[in-house]
């Protein structure tokens, strides 16, 4: 049994969930160029790039990242 943590003020939640969710950047970047460009805004806890191809074979890179704050 998974119990997720819910907070009963809802902007408590903020200080727990730190994600972004990132689209539309040059399918070039890799994770490096992709901290470098996030890093200015604070400390990135975790990133994690997903690059997949649509139907018309283009790629459409996505990425999460998460802030210690």
């Amino acid at each position: 049994m998974i119990v997720q943590y819910a907070p009963k003020d809802p902007r408590e939640a903020r200080k727990v969930i730190n994600n972004i969710y990132v689209k539309n950047f040059n399918p070039s970047w890799d994770e490096a160029k992709l901290r470098e460009v996030f890093a200015q805004y604070g400390d990135i806890k975790s990133l994690y790039l997903q690059k997949k191809a649509d139907r018309d074979n283009i790629e459409r890179p996505f990425a999460f990242v998460c802030y210690e704050h």
